[in-house]
């Protein structure tokens, strides 16, 4: 850790952004405070990616090492907007950076998706791996989307010993947006995939049994007389998460298109002392663009809690002085 500056920042999210801004701002000097909703700490790392990339162990292996760098104050437990709200956080601190991720698993608003037996992807993932799901009576998963945690939900269920994974994707496999080689593990494993199709309903009695499907063409449109039905104790919906950035939507001068909150290549909002970095701004990329997210604000925080300005009245950093510009 660098010589104590007195300054103190405040960090939404305890997932890879925020850890990897706290670690780079305490390497600075700067005290820093994790504010995290869950009771656990490390973000998808620890809850939504598939054990078989990374066990929660591992992930919260990895999180305490970078909080062992010590100054850095993690509150679990705490909803931003309702036990601490955003005028607090300005007022108490003396830059904010947001890394909250992504929101609660999307659904599909399709008849019987509050039956039993279906699941948010993301959120199932999370209890799989907490070690909270039973999977003894299921024999027929389904699991609807054709991106990487469509693929990852597939591959461990295969892989938990699940005799049926159907993967149901509205697309064409070459334009899946999961990674190929994936795909090609999952399948490996015995998962199959219904190709330019949609779920149009569950159902079932009280549980889900069936899943109600359709051919789509090119355009995505429902070909008439093309429709079937799949056998499904489960039904995974890994089809996108809502985005978290309307939360501060309130607040002059930053900007959140569709959900997502809007910065510059230095992770800056347009709000004085505001910082953003994640999922929560690139709609859910890799966990390496999280990680180099947040180290990249912590020096624009830096430079600006710092004063540090150059002869343009731009606030300058480690990284600016390495050839980039931040914002004051």
């Amino acid at each position: 850790a660098g010589k104590d500056t007195g300054k103190r920042v405040a960090l939404v999210g305890a997932g890879p952004a925020s850890l990897a801004a706290a670690h780079e701002l305490r390497r600075l000097g700067h005290a820093c405070t994790i504010f995290e909703r869950k009771n656990t700490i490390g973000g998808l790392n620890a809850s939504g990616v598939a054990p078989y990339k990374m066990k929660a162990e591992r992930a919260l292996q990895e999180a305490d090492w970078v909080l062992a760098i010590g100054g850095i104050e993690v509150r679990t437990g705490v909803t931003i907007g309702e036990q601490v709200s955003l005028a607090s956080l300005e007022q108490d601190f003396d830059a904010v950076f947001v890394g909250a991720g992504l929101g609660a698993d999307s659904s599909l608003g399709i008849p019987g998706e509050d039956l039993a037996g279906v699941h948010g992807a993301v959120a199932w993932i999370e209890a799989m791996k907490l070690g909270t799901i039973d999977l003894s009576k299921v024999r027929h998963a389904v699991v609807i989307g054709g991106g990487n945690t469509a693929v990852d939900a597939s591959r461990e269920l295969r892989g938990l010993g699940v005799p049926s994974v159907t993967m149901v994707y509205r697309g064409v496999k070459d334009n899946m947006s999961g990674y190929a080689h994936e795909w090609s593990a999952a399948f490996g494993k015995g998962a199959t995939a219904e190709w330019q199709a949609v779920v149009t309903a569950c159902t079932g009695v009280g549980h889900v049994q069936h899943v109600q499907c359709v051919r789509v063409d090119t355009n995505k449109s429902p070909v008439a007389g093309t429709e079937f039905t799949l056998q499904a104790d489960l039904v995974l919906m890994a089809i996108g998460q809502a985005k978290l950035g309307d939360m501060l939507a309130v607040m002059s001068g930053i900007r959140v298109n569709r959900g997502r909150i809007m910065v510059d290549e230095h992770g800056y909002t347009g709000r004085p002392g505001w910082y953003a970095g994640g999922d929560c701004t690139n709609a859910g990329k890799e966990v390496v663009n999280a990680v180099a997210e947040g180290k990249i604000a912590a020096h624009a925080i830096d430079a600006a809690i710092m004063g540090h300005m150059n002869a343009n009245g731009n606030a300058t950093s480690k990284i600016a002085r390495t050839g980039g510009s931040s914002h004051a």
